[in-house]
């Protein structure tokens, strides 16, 4: 999880869940009080503890991870450009990115990608099962 970048992922979790509760509110018509948006913002920090989420993410890939994939994981993950995807996926859960906004660009991307390098990547999205 650490090598991977997951672990640094998880703990983006509560504020983008938190980001998206509170836009909900701000488009909605209706106005909660104060203490309903602090009620439903606790929930979600509860929700989302960050140690809860790893150890949850731990129980279920030691549960669920088929352990003749774990060389080829760790062969990859100790790789250069495994260490880089990993990096990238860390630096995204800092960057914190408005969600409209990383769609829109994530789009733009996809639209300008040569024909070649689309087939890698829609590739890589089946094999990893992204």
């Amino acid at each position: 999880m650490r090598s991977s970048g997951l672990w640094q992922q998880l703990s983006s979790m509560a504020p983008q869940v938190r980001g998206g509760v509170l836009q909900a509110i701000a488009q909605s018509d209706k106005n909660p009080s104060e203490a309903e948006i602090e009620r439903l913002t606790g929930a979600v920090e509860s929700a989302y503890r960050v140690d809860r989420l790893r150890a949850t993410t731990q129980k279920t890939l030691e549960r669920d991870l088929d352990g003749q994939h774990l060389p080829a994981l760790v062969r990859w993950y100790a790789s250069p450009l495994g260490k880089y995807a990993a990096q990238l996926e860390e630096q995204a859960a800092v960057d914190q990115v408005n969600p409209q906004e990383s769609l829109r660009q994530g789009a733009a991307l996809l639209a300008s990608m040569s024909k070649d390098r689309r087939a890698v990547l829609d590739e890589f999205v089946v094999v990893t099962q992204s």
